[in-house]
């Protein structure tokens, strides 16, 4: 049975809200799959920004264009073409690979690839991807004015994970909590001429975990 690559990716917790999260994506990868009667090969890179140019950065994308090189897989499935990449750079790189080794791309729903042995297909796929990484880039745009203009008006806090040692009040501004101690601890450690290891160690053993992990701190 032809084998057909499963690339997922989500680069956003609100991408995992809004109706495509990983557990989505696959679901629809496995769906187009079976309708294409073909053996699905699953690429769950998680969630990863796609901004970089440096495409090594993605593991599991490298190891499905490995496999498209080593002509284990023949055709790829992506929920979105942004999910593969975002940056004109990193896709043009993408689609050197697709296109030499011409790949049948299937997008979203549909059970009809893109031919990259179509010269029709190429230019389509190609004017497509430099509409979706032009909208990614205003949208990334207006975000940042945003948050500009959050600043200005005078609310410290502009999303996101809140900072260790803060919380955020009704008017959403920062506001110190009990942990801040620990940051003052910090600060006073490296003065003192303590190593950033050691204020890890210090930090490891008190009763405060990171925003983000219950697995301990690190040094980056």
């Amino acid at each position: 049975m032809e084998k057909i690559g499963i690339y997922c990716r989500v680069s956003s917790k609100s991408q995992e809200d809004d109706g495509t999260s990983i557990d989505y994506q696959l679901k629809k990868g496995n769906e187009i799959s079976k309708k294409l009667g073909m053996n699905p090969i699953i690429y769950n890179e998680g969630g990863k920004s796609s901004w970089d140019s440096n495409i090594n950065t993605r593991i599991e994308l490298v190891r499905l264009l490995n496999n498209v090189e080593s002509k284990k897989i023949k055709s790829v499935w992506v929920w979105n073409m942004d999910r593969m990449g975002r940056n004109s750079q990193s896709w043009y790189s993408i689609l050197k690979i697709l296109v030499g080794y011409r790949v049948n791309l299937y997008v979203g729903d549909s059970l009809k690839p893109y031919n990259f042995s179509n010269p029709t297909d190429r230019l389509v796929t190609n004017i497509l991807s430099l509409i979706t990484t032009y909208d990614n880039e205003l949208r990334r745009i207006r975000m940042i004015f945003g948050k500009m203009e959050t600043l200005k008006r005078g609310r410290t806090f502009i999303g996101g994970t809140i900072p260790f040692g803060y919380d955020v009040d009704e008017s959403k501004n920062l506001i110190p909590n009990s942990e801040s101690r620990m940051i003052g601890k910090m600060f006073q450690m490296y003065e003192d001429g303590k190593s950033t290891t050691d204020i890890q160690v210090m930090l490891n053993q008190s009763s405060h975990f990171p925003r983000r992990s219950k697995k301990g701190w690190n040094l980056g």
